[in-house]
Order: structure tokens, then C-alpha cells, then sequence
């Protein structure tokens, strides 16, 4: 395969296609992620209960869930290749980096897939708290040489990070966290 960077792109998005399509003829791999996914939250909620007060140990537990489920299909990407005798052909079309690059990409849009079920069953199952939308869409401050605020928190301190023409918030960092940006 020559090394030309168009032909490049175009074999991480040819394999990236044909591994999106063979996933969706057999729906083998999706199905088996959201099973484990699904019977170890259940499994994890009943043995752990409700936690709506432990952000802390909810977070612990969603990434143990997630990293496990993605574990179990991330074999995958290549057993499909290995059991249907297709990855000499593979890389005689395509370089061992395109395929590489290609299937890194399914597999994190495999993984997407995967989370856009298990985090909202999570946060019911464990009566998580919401998502703060504020917090987490919050631009940082412009002048960040004169801001003492909590880079963690997102909360200004003083004035010079408040909007122009707008009073700072009265709440400043919370008291659970003890980082602070050096000025």
C-alpha cells in the first residue's frame, strides 16, 4: 500500500465501515456488552443498594461497570478477523496502522454506544444524583493569573472572574476540595 495519506484515511474509514456493517448484520458483540453491562449493575445495585448521598463511590462503581463491559467486547474487534481467516487479506489491503486506527475507532464508538445505555440505568438503579449542567458547561475564567478560584469546583472567588457588570457568586470553593490555582 503506498504511503499516501489520502489512501490512509480512506482505509481507517473503509475498515471502520466494514466493522460498523459486520456488527450490525450479526449484533453479537452490542448485545453481549449491554447484557454484562446490564446483569453487573443490577448485580452491583442489589448488593450495594441506593447511594445518592457518595458521588464519590458512585463514580468508583460506574467506571468499574463501564471498564469491565468494554473489556468483555473489546476482544472482539479481532476474533471476527481471526475466526473468519480474514486478516491476511486485511493487511494485504490495508496498513497495520489504518487497521489498527480503524478498529480503535469502533471501538470507541462501540463504547459510546455502551454508555449512552448503562449511565442512565446507572444513575436510576443507584439513585445517583443528576448531572450539574451548569457546572459542567461553564466557561473558565478569562483572566486566570488574577482568579483564585478552584479549577476543580468551577466556582469564581472574586470579582475578577465574575462577568463584567455582574456581582461574584457568594459561594466560593467547596470545602471537600483543597485545590487551588496558583496565581
Amino acid at each position: 500500500m503506498p504511503p499516501n495519506g489520502s489512501s490512509s484515511v480512506a482505509a481507517v474509514w473503509a475498515i471502520l465501515r466494514k466493522e460498523c456493517r459486520s456488527e450490525w448484520r450479526t449484533r453479537y458483540g452490542i448485545h453481549a456488552a449491554l447484557l454484562f453491562a446490564v446483569a453487573t449493575l443490577s448485580g452491583v445495585s442489589f448488593a450495594v443498594g441506593r447511594l445518592p448521598d457518595r458521588s464519590d463511590l458512585l463514580a468508583a462503581l460506574l467506571w468499574v461497570v463501564l471498564l469491565f463491559a468494554a473489556l468483555a467486547s473489546l476482544a472482539h474487534a479481532f476474533v471476527r478477523e481471526v475466526e473468519g481467516h480474514t486478516l491476511t487479506f486485511l493487511r494485504l489491503v490495508a496498513a497495520p496502522v489504518a487497521i489498527g486506527i480503524g478498529k480503535l475507532l469502533f471501538n470507541l464508538l462501540f463504547l459510546a454506544v455502551l454508555e449512552l445505555v448503562t449511565v442512565p440505568l446507572f444513575l436510576i438503579l443507584m439513585g445517583a444524583p443528576g448531572p450539574r449542567w451548569g457546572p459542567f458547561l461553564l466557561v473558565r475564567c478569562s483572566r486566570p493569573s488574577r482568579c483564585r478560584s478552584c479549577s476543580w469546583c468551577w466556582r469564581p472567588a472574586s470579582a475578577a472572574c465574575a462577568p463584567s457588570g455582574t456581582a461574584p457568586r457568594s459561594r466560593t470553593r467547596r470545602a471537600s476540595c483543597s485545590r487551588t490555582r496558583s496565581p
